[in-house]
Protein backbone atom coordinates (compact mmCIF):
# COMPACT_ATOMS: atom_id res chain seq x y z
CA UNK A 1 0.00 0.00 0.00
CA UNK A 2 1.59 3.59 -0.66
CA UNK A 3 1.63 6.40 1.21
CA UNK A 4 -1.00 7.72 -0.48
CA UNK A 5 -3.21 5.03 -0.29
CA UNK A 6 -2.20 4.89 3.53
CA UNK A 7 -3.17 8.98 3.50
CA UNK A 8 -6.50 7.58 2.34
CA UNK A 9 -7.37 5.37 4.34
CA UNK A 10 -6.81 7.18 7.33
CA UNK A 11 -8.72 9.82 6.03
CA UNK A 12 -11.84 7.41 5.28
CA UNK A 13 -11.33 5.91 9.01
CA UNK A 14 -11.62 8.63 10.61
CA UNK A 15 -14.35 10.95 9.07
CA UNK A 16 -16.69 7.72 9.17
CA UNK A 17 -16.82 8.08 12.75
CA UNK A 18 -20.00 9.44 13.63
CA UNK A 19 -19.83 13.55 14.55
CA UNK A 20 -16.59 13.98 13.72
CA UNK A 21 -16.56 17.03 11.70
CA UNK A 22 -14.55 18.37 8.46
CA UNK A 23 -11.75 15.81 7.79
CA UNK A 24 -8.59 16.95 5.52
CA UNK A 25 -6.18 14.96 3.92
CA UNK A 26 -3.16 17.63 4.72
CA UNK A 27 -2.70 20.61 7.27
CA UNK A 28 -4.50 23.16 6.07
CA UNK A 29 -3.77 26.85 6.44
CA UNK A 30 -4.98 30.13 6.46
CA UNK A 31 -3.90 33.88 6.00
CA UNK A 32 -6.59 34.99 8.60
CA UNK A 33 -8.52 33.78 11.51
CA UNK A 34 -12.12 33.84 9.59
CA UNK A 35 -10.77 31.94 6.76
CA UNK A 36 -9.12 29.02 8.82
CA UNK A 37 -12.10 28.82 11.03
CA UNK A 38 -14.13 28.28 7.59
CA UNK A 39 -11.57 25.31 7.14
CA UNK A 40 -12.69 23.12 10.27
CA UNK A 41 -16.45 24.45 10.41
CA UNK A 42 -18.84 22.02 9.64
CA UNK A 43 -22.55 21.03 9.85
CA UNK A 44 -23.92 22.53 12.19
CA UNK A 45 -21.62 24.95 12.34
CA UNK A 46 -19.59 23.87 14.60
CA UNK A 47 -15.85 24.22 14.79
CA UNK A 48 -14.56 20.81 14.24
CA UNK A 49 -12.23 19.46 12.18
CA UNK A 50 -9.46 17.41 11.67
CA UNK A 51 -6.34 16.63 9.25
CA UNK A 52 -3.84 13.97 8.68
CA UNK A 53 0.17 14.40 8.61
CA UNK A 54 2.48 12.18 7.61
CA UNK A 55 5.08 12.27 10.61
CA UNK A 56 7.64 10.25 8.85
CA UNK A 57 8.85 7.32 6.99
CA UNK A 58 11.95 5.08 6.63
CA UNK A 59 12.42 2.11 5.21
CA UNK A 60 14.08 -0.95 6.81
CA UNK A 61 16.02 -3.79 4.70
CA UNK A 62 15.74 -7.24 6.47
CA UNK A 63 16.12 -9.34 3.16
CA UNK A 64 17.79 -8.38 0.25
CA UNK A 65 14.55 -7.97 -2.35
CA UNK A 66 12.29 -7.21 0.67
CA UNK A 67 11.91 -3.93 2.20
CA UNK A 68 9.58 -2.83 4.92
CA UNK A 69 8.57 0.64 4.88
CA UNK A 70 7.28 2.25 8.54
CA UNK A 71 5.01 5.20 8.54
CA UNK A 72 4.14 7.27 11.12
CA UNK A 73 1.09 9.39 10.93
CA UNK A 74 -0.53 12.53 13.24
CA UNK A 75 -3.90 13.04 13.78
CA UNK A 76 -4.83 16.63 14.80
CA UNK A 77 -7.91 17.90 15.81
CA UNK A 78 -9.53 21.27 16.66
CA UNK A 79 -12.80 22.07 18.63
CA UNK A 80 -14.41 25.20 19.55
CA UNK A 81 -14.89 25.22 23.25
CA UNK A 82 -18.28 26.08 25.05
CA UNK A 83 -17.94 26.06 28.56
CA UNK A 84 -21.49 26.65 29.26
CA UNK A 85 -22.47 24.00 26.99
CA UNK A 86 -19.88 21.54 28.57
CA UNK A 87 -18.67 20.86 24.94
CA UNK A 88 -15.22 19.41 26.51
CA UNK A 89 -16.88 16.47 27.20
CA UNK A 90 -18.21 15.90 24.19
CA UNK A 91 -14.78 16.42 22.37
CA UNK A 92 -13.21 14.13 24.76
CA UNK A 93 -15.39 11.18 23.08
CA UNK A 94 -14.89 11.96 19.74
CA UNK A 95 -10.84 11.83 20.79
CA UNK A 96 -11.75 8.44 22.32
CA UNK A 97 -13.88 7.50 19.22
CA UNK A 98 -11.34 8.44 16.62
CA UNK A 99 -8.34 6.78 18.13
CA UNK A 100 -10.26 3.57 18.97
CA UNK A 101 -11.29 3.93 15.74
CA UNK A 102 -7.65 4.84 13.90
CA UNK A 103 -5.98 2.36 16.32
CA UNK A 104 -4.52 5.36 17.81
CA UNK A 105 -3.28 6.64 21.14
CA UNK A 106 -4.24 9.96 22.27
CA UNK A 107 -3.31 13.25 24.45
CA UNK A 108 -5.35 16.78 24.57
CA UNK A 109 -5.16 20.07 25.91
CA UNK A 110 -8.67 22.22 26.43
CA UNK A 111 -8.22 23.78 22.90
CA UNK A 112 -7.13 20.78 20.58
CA UNK A 113 -6.69 16.86 20.47
CA UNK A 114 -3.95 14.92 18.81
CA UNK A 115 -4.16 11.69 18.50
CA UNK A 116 -0.93 10.07 17.50
CA UNK A 117 -0.84 6.83 15.22
CA UNK A 118 1.91 4.38 13.63
CA UNK A 119 0.83 2.52 10.78
CA UNK A 120 2.91 0.12 9.56
CA UNK A 121 2.79 -1.54 6.12
CA UNK A 122 4.95 -3.87 4.01
CA UNK A 123 5.65 -3.83 0.00
CA UNK A 124 8.05 -5.38 -1.63
CA UNK A 125 11.18 -3.02 -3.56
CA UNK A 126 12.59 -4.46 -6.51
CA UNK A 127 16.57 -4.46 -6.28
Amino acid sequence: MSLADTRAAIVARLAAVPGIGVVHAYERFAADQKKFRDLYTGAPGLLQGWFVCLGGAREVSAVVGLATQVAGWRLQGFRAIDDDGASGRGHGRLQADAGADAGGRQRRNRHHAVVAVAIHFHGRQET
